[in-house]
């Protein structure tokens, strides 16, 4: 471990690649970490603190400082002063001690914490929901609550009967003017019994296990008792990495006697085991609060508005999202292959465990904008986008949930994907269907549709209608239901006009249909496919057929369909090249044999001897390999104005697959 410590002036310290300890003190400082996991302390002065890789602790302390942990699991402290940080994942932990202070935010989904006044989000980042901010706490930033538990999801109980030990030697037996060890207790057996069927249920809720122990005296251990609170209050502590991180103080009172189900009693131990989870009062911390028609009991336990309704030993549905957002969905509950019904006129919040699982809004009354993405708003276009998530026909899929498949409604939709492999049905109507990540198949029907595949290898179907089909970054194919006779093509750059009716009659209702292609490099037929990435697979598939196989190699779609697939499916060139030698030639050929064949595929004429000698002798003499020659030969001119290489990108090249 190197330390390295400043002179007081203002200078630049540079760590190495291990794990370093930098001290700033006096002086405007620029320390940078490097790789490992760092130790930078600015001290005093405006200081630039840069952590770099690994996972590293930046403490600005007095001044205007800029901290910016870069990748790794980093703690971020401005201390006083105007500090700016930089926060460029989910892992990034920030306090702060004062001043006004600036985030900028180049990460989706990140929690700021509400000390920071100024936040500006870049490069695209979307910020946390406001029905998930408004129920974390501060010092959750950074996934810090989410990590405590480890890699092996564990949170530990307990049900002592004495105060523990380390609310003395910590000085925490009272908060504020309430004694927390007056009459302190273990709960009774029905108490102990409700608790664990509310832990039983959370497990399949959230992706934690809880894990029964007699030592209350370690981290991540909810230590739940009972107590006498002069002020009639029951508690708990937020998560933290010290013992007395997440325990739950429940008031000695009639309402609190059992916790069954109906009473009062359910609700506080729900909305304490809550704090212990690390959620806080909906009505805490601005501006990450929720409006009042969402802070209620009936969307949040955590709130105060509560009604006999809420009496429960269970979460509502804004807590269920804000658990899923620390911890993540369950993995032992709901990992079939599940289809999730879209409600139009209630709140649809969705979460999922596993499995191939489906969206079906094909009942709504309405148009629908639905996202597969967790974390996004959606809605219909009866009720539209409302100011709060739990309005009517408003949709959410929960954080950590995938889903793979979306069905639309019949009106005219706008549904998109997420970074899963997706199946996305768009209904009647003129619908707006992005498939994003992924390698995705969008259909539309009658209507007009825009189909857009996005990242991938997409398979797009725009059905009856004038559609707008964009393939996006891969290698993306247009299907239709007919035969390529019965429709005309036009290409103009890389873009494909389809149109229905190659002879149509002047009475036929698809005589007016065309399809808009951009960035779609294959189009499938009924009897056949084409393919126009010439600069792509396509275009390598087909100059090794012809450099072997002659101009008459595009007479036979079947075979030019075998070569495609083996390089679609990720066969290297060479290896196709090889491929290609030991069908057309011989693996064992000389030089003269393969010079031979080549020269008469390429020219119709007999091989001057010279030439045969010259470029025969070196693949004899190991001077050229068979497949080098074999590329120098499928890229020659000849070879390209065979086959009318430039002239096949306006008509495409026929491939069958078997």
């Amino acid at each position: 471990m190197a330390v390295i410590t400043g002179t007081g002036s203002s200078e630049t310290l540079v760590g190495g690649t291990g794990d370093d300890r930098i001290y700033g003190l006096n002086g405007n400082d620029t320390l940078d970490g490097g790789a490992g996991n760092d130790l930078l302390e600015g001290g005093n002065g405006n200081d630039v603190l840069i952590g770099g890789a690994g996972d590293d602790s930046l403490r600005g302390g007095d001044g205007d400082d800029v901290l910016d942990g870069g990748a790794g699991i980093d703690s971020l402290h401005g201390g006083h002063g105007n500090d700016t940080y930089y926060i460029r994942d989910l892992f990034d932990h920030v306090h702060d001690s004062g001043g006004n202070d600036t985030a900028i935010v180049s990460c989706s989904f990140a929690l700021i914490p509400s000390f920071i006044e100024n936040v500006q989000y870049v490069e695209g980042a979307i910020p946390l929901p406001y029905w998930i901010a408004a129920l974390m706490d501060d010092h959750s930033s950074g996934s810090f609550f989410s990590s405590l538990p480890g890699k092996e999801k564990t949170l530990r109980y307990t049900f002592p009967a004495d105060p523990p030990s380390y609310l003395f030697s910590a000085n925490l037996v009272s908060d504020g003017s309430v004694d927390l060890i007056s009459g302190y207790s273990q709960l009774s057996a029905t108490q102990q019994r409700n608790f664990l069927n509310l832990l039983n249920d959370i497990e399949d809720i959230i992706d934690i296990n809880f894990v029964r122990t007699n030592n209350p005296d370690q981290g991540n251990t909810i230590a739940i008792a009972r107590y006498d609170a002069s002020d009639g209050r029951s508690r708990a502590r937020i998560p933290s990495e010290f013992s007395t991180g997440s325990d739950i103080f429940m008031h000695n009172s009639a309402a609190n006697s059992s916790f069954n189900p109906g009473t009062r009693g359910s609700y506080v131990v729900v909305h304490e085991l809550g704090h212990a989870l690390g959620l806080k009062h909906p009505f805490e911390d601005e501006p990450h609060t929720l409006p009042d028609s969402d802070d209620l009991t009936r969307w949040t336990m955590m709130s105060y508005n509560e009604t006999p309704n809420e009496y429960k030993l269970a979460f509502s549905e804004l807590d269920i999202a804000a658990l899923q957002y620390l911890y993540g969905p369950s993995k032992k509950a709901r990992t079939g292959d599940d289809t999730y019904t879209y409600h139009f006129d209630s709140p649809n919040f969705v979460w999922d465990g596993g499995g191939k699982d489906t969206i079906d809004a094909t009942s709504s009354a309405g148009a629908v904008t639905i996202f597969l993405e967790y974390g996004r708003h959606g809605f219909n276009d009866f009720f539209g986008k409302a100011g709060r998530i739990t309005a009517p026909g408003q949709f959410t899929i929960n954080f950590g949930t995938e889903i793979e498949n979306l069905i639309g409604s019949q009106h005219s939709d706008t549904l998109i994907g997420n970074h899963l492999q997706n199946e996305i049905h768009a209904g009647f109507g003129a619908d707006t269907v992005e498939g994003k990540e992924g390698n995705d198949s969008l259909f539309g029907q009658s209507g007009d549709d825009l189909l857009d595949g996005g990242p991938g290898n997409d398979r797009l179907h725009g059905g009856r209608g004038s559609n707008t089909l964009i393939g996006g970054e891969g290698v993306d194919l247009a299907v239709f239901d007919q035969n390529r006779g019965d429709v005309t093509i036009l290409v103009t750059g890389d873009r494909i006009v389809v149109t229905a009716g190659g002879n149509p009659a002047a009475d036929s209702p698809q005589a007016s249909e065309r399809d808009t292609l951009t960035s779609v490099e294959r189009l499938e037929f009924k009897d056949l496919n084409l393919a126009f990435d010439l600069d792509g697979n396509a275009g390598a598939a087909l100059k090794v057929l012809a450099a072997f196989g002659g101009s008459q190699a595009l007479d036979d779609p079947a075979l030019f369909g075998q070569y495609l697939n083996h390089i679609d499916n990720g066969m290297a060139y060479d290896d196709l090249l090889q491929l290609a030698i030991d069908t057309f030639i011989e693996s064992e050929a000389d030089g003269a044999t393969m010079v031979d064949h080549y020269y008469t595929t390429l020219t119709g004429m007999e091989t001057p001897e010279d030439v045969k000698t010259y470029w025969g002798g070196l693949v004899d003499r190991d001077e050229l390999s068979a497949v080098e020659l074999a590329a120098i030969v499928a890229d020659h001119d000849l070879n390209l104005a065979n086959i009318d290489f430039v002239g096949l990108s306006s008509t495409g090249i026929e491939y069958i697959l078997a």
